[in-house]
């Protein structure tokens, strides 16, 4: 077997099966399916024991509750040269296991492909073009995290991960993904993209990042100052870490301080408390005004000026928009 797929499962009994059929497991010999139920009180446990008879390389593990365990006990378990990693919401496209397994020949240290959200198509390869080195893609990655910062739809080195002991960290509950991928792209001499579309992304109300949660700001900023660690001694790449430090703070005002059915005027207070975080001040300080006229800098360059109802028109228009995304 040549490539490992990590499926973080929980409470997925509706969409579990789906899922590992996408793999063409069943069909490849090549693919190995590693399922790891993390606390699940339906019926996903007897669901996947049920296909691991039908099928030698899935096999079903156990870890303590929380995504970051489950793909940490996936990794742990992975023999394959390359692993990969899939939501148990999610599918992939036909034949997109192929396609990476195709690529494997290449020898890049992590692959890159297209991804579709709901019925929309995230050309990431057109997106990276303009850049050519390493060093360029990965400044490139962390100025649009939302895009290119998911650990779904790319292939891994397992050696690389094991090797130099990366694994998501479980006291984080925001952006965990991004955290392990940015220090896995560190580490990394090759990065391809590729011009397929092999992941499709289904967004549901229920989706951690399209849903309101009281502890979502304390998460996004505990995960901004890991990053800040990880990533102390990479001066290169200061300018795009502000980059992402921003899209942090997009989010937290899109998906929990706008979201949040409190008064305007304790809205427009939070965000004022939130944009005045050490890591979070230093990173508006820096926004350029010219950026303003980029949709996504926007209101961040009002922030910046204290135009903060301003800002907060704009914000409100975005949860709108996502509300409109998950219904």
């Amino acid at each position: 077997m040549k490539l490992t797929v990590i499926i973080p499962a929980y409470n997925c009994a509706s969409t579990i099966k789906k899922a590992i059929v996408s793999t063409n497991v069943f069909n490849d010999n090549q693919i190995a399916v590693i399922v790891v139920n993390n606390g699940s009180t339906d019926d996903t446990k007897s669901i996947v024991k049920e296909l691991c008879l039908d099928c030698s390389r899935i096999e079903y593990a156990e870890s303590l509750k929380g995504v970051s365990y489950a793909r940490n006990k996936g990794i742990e378990l992975t023999d394959t040269d390359y692993l990969t990693f899939l939501d148990a919401d999610d599918v992939y496209m036909q034949n997109g296991t192929k396609t990476f397994l195709n690529n494997l020949s290449r020898k890049s240290d992590l692959a890159v492909y297209n991804y579709q959200v709901n019925e929309k198509i995230q050309d990431l390869y057109s997106l990276t073009q303009s850049v050519s080195s390493t060093d360029d893609q990965i400044s490139l990655m962390l100025d649009n995290p939302t895009k290119l910062l998911t650990v779904w739809n790319k292939v891994y080195s397992t050696r690389i991960i094991k090797e130099n002991n990366i694994c998501f960290d479980p006291t984080l509950t925001y952006s965990e993904d991004s955290e392990f991928l940015i220090r896995y792209l560190v580490r990394s001499k090759t990065i391809r993209f590729f011009n397929t579309t092999t992941y499709r992304y289904n967004v549901t109300s229920g989706s951690a990042v399209h849903s309101h949660n009281a502890g979502m700001v304390r998460g996004y900023l505990k995960a901004i100052d890991k990053v800040r660690e990880d990533m102390k001694d990479r001066v290169v790449f200061s300018f795009s870490l502000n980059n992402f430090i921003l899209m942090q703070f997009n989010l937290m005002m899109v998906h929990a301080v706008y979201a949040d059915q409190i008064p305007y005027s304790e809205q427009i207070a939070k965000m004022k408390k939130i944009a005045r975080d050490k890591s979070i001040e230093a990173a508006i300080t820096s926004a350029k005004f010219q950026s303003i006229t980029k949709p996504r800098f926007t209101p961040i360059v009002l922030c910046k000026y204290h135009l903060y109802r301003m800002a907060s028109i704009i914000y409100k228009i975005r949860v709108k928009q996502n509300e409109r995304l998950t219904s």
